[in-house]
């Protein structure tokens, strides 16, 4: 165990087990202890996911590809004579008075296609070093990147978050860093099994014991099991 603040190994007399807190002999740091490491059976890998490694990284890839979901491709096609008018009426037909409703027809088919194609496309691809830790969405582009610092990640736990844009609650993977922050690194998957399997190889990977994580992990929670 290390210091929160500057990072020096606590001795085993610094530390008050009953009390569950530790004090830094170097900056006089006070912190709560982390609760004792929990050992759960090993996740099998789901048939969504690839792990690759290349010696130097591992590489975490999810595929978005849902056949449930199959029908939002399917009726942005259907609606593709609707963005045919809308591009009509948008370049050629020129009437201020109808703009909005040239606009609707223009914009709701593409919405369709656009999910539809990242549905049926798309990937997750985390990549894990020693000192970065990468997320990002590919081939279509529309979700934002994220790059952390391995070296400052101190746990990791599924959980749930709400999501505005699909005014859903989703499973979701998140970070615990040295300093206590919390930070989402993935979320709308589609399983439990996911978000535990990708929460395994990661803390595996980087060398982290699991803990359970006060507020929101399913695990400690009994909702994985």
């Amino acid at each position: 165990m290390n210091c929160l603040r500057c990072a020096t190994p606590i001795a085993p007399a610094d530390v008050n087990e009953e009390a569950a807190l530790a004090k830094c002999s170097r900056c006089g740091e006070v912190f709560i202890t982390p609760p004792p490491a929990r050992k759960r059976p090993a996740v099998a890998m789901p048939t969504s996911i690839r792990v690759q490694h290349d010696g130097r990284t591992l590489l975490i890839t999810r595929r978005w590809y849902d056949r449930g979901e199959l029908w939002i491709l399917f009726l942005g096609v259907l609606m593709l004579p609707l963005l045919v008018l809308g591009v009509y009426r948008v370049f050629v037909v020129v009437t201020d008075g109808y703009r909005f409703l040239s606009l609707l027809l223009l914009l709701l088919p593409l919405s369709y296609l656009y999910v539809g194609l990242c549905n049926l496309l798309n990937s997750t691809e985390i990549r894990v070093g020693q000192s970065w830790l990468t997320v990002r969405h590919v081939p279509v582009p529309g979700r934002r990147s994220r790059m952390i610092a391995a070296r400052h990640i101190n746990q990791l736990y599924c959980t749930t978050v709400y999501q505005a844009r699909t005014s859903q609650t989703v499973l979701a993977v998140e970070i615990v860093m040295t300093g206590g922050d919390r930070q989402l690194l993935l979320a709308d998957l589609s399983t439990l099994e996911e978000a535990e399997f990708i929460e395994q190889e990661i803390a595996r990977y980087l060398g982290i014991a699991d803990r359970p994580v006060v507020g929101g992990d399913l695990a400690s929670s009994g909702l994985a099991s």
